[in-house]
């Protein structure tokens, strides 16, 4: 059978060209929609995103809240330490200085008087030093006695700065200054 077409063929190009815009137009709504589908999707993201970020703000104010706190707490700690170390110290030395003069009460010859009797730290050295100020009758009462004192766990060494004649009450006196560096 013959298939004889009777429709001018202008109609044809104006279906063909119908047909093309219907592509065209289909393929531009699908583009568009999937555009508006992206957009929509990054849209849910970026809100997401927003929210998550004032969750984690607010979270991070509460944490710095923390933070002070325990930097406060730590401040306290190390306070509360220092003042522990300092009270140890203190009892640990509490009777320390009761048994110096003690000692040092024992080792004064009778024939000796002491005047003054003061502890300094020499920070050249850092070295505790007594500083020990007497009299007596002879230069051999402040021998003994510095011999004395050397030999005493309290003490390293015994200076002699001086040692000065003179006369009280019509008896002959040594006046003497010691300088003792203390153990420890």
């Amino acid at each position: 059978m013959i298939e004889i077409n009777l429709l001018p063929r202008k109609k044809k190009a104006i279906n063909r060209f119908m047909q093309l815009l219907i592509v065209w137009a289909v393929v531009g709504v699908l583009i568009l929609g999937g555009l508006v589908g992206v957009f929509a999707y990054q849209a849910t993201k970026v809100s997401r995103l927003n929210k998550d970020n004032e969750l984690l703000d607010q979270e991070l104010v509460k944490l710095e809240k923390t933070l002070k706190l325990m930097d406060k707490f730590e401040a306290q700690l190390e306070l509360l330490n220092t003042q522990m170390g300092i009270i140890e110290k203190l009892n640990a030395n509490r009777t320390y200085w009761a048994r110096v003069l003690d000692d040092m009460a024992d080792l004064v010859p009778s024939s000796m008087w002491l005047k003054t009797m003061v502890e300094r730290y020499d920070p050249k050295t850092g070295e505790n030093k007594l500083i020990i100020t007497g009299l007596t009758y002879s230069n051999f009462a402040v021998a003994d006695y510095m011999t004395s004192i050397e030999k005493s766990k309290y003490f390293e060494r015994v200076d002699l700065v001086h040692a000065t004649r003179g006369a009280l009450f019509g008896k002959t006196i040594v006046s003497f200054e010691l300088h003792v560096v203390m153990k420890g």
